[in-house]
């Protein structure tokens, strides 16, 4: 991984971070899934939030 794909991916995280901190309740506001498992995914993103954050870097950098 070269030095700029690095900084970008840090970048990526830290961005990721803030949205996971931030967004979390929005969950909840899906139409159909908020309803049934809102509640269970809030719990399950704050208790697993490094899991949900190596899942985004790692389609991230399938994209990139």
């Amino acid at each position: 991984m070269g030095l700029l794909k690095g900084a970008i991916f840090f970048l990526l995280g830290n961005f990721y971070i803030s949205i996971i901190d931030t967004h979390l309740n929005k969950v909840k506001e899906i139409p159909i899934l908020g309803d049934m498992f809102g509640d269970t995914a809030v719990a399950f993103i704050k208790t697993n939030r490094h899991t949900v954050l190596i899942i985004l870097m790692s389609l991230t950098a399938l994209i990139v």
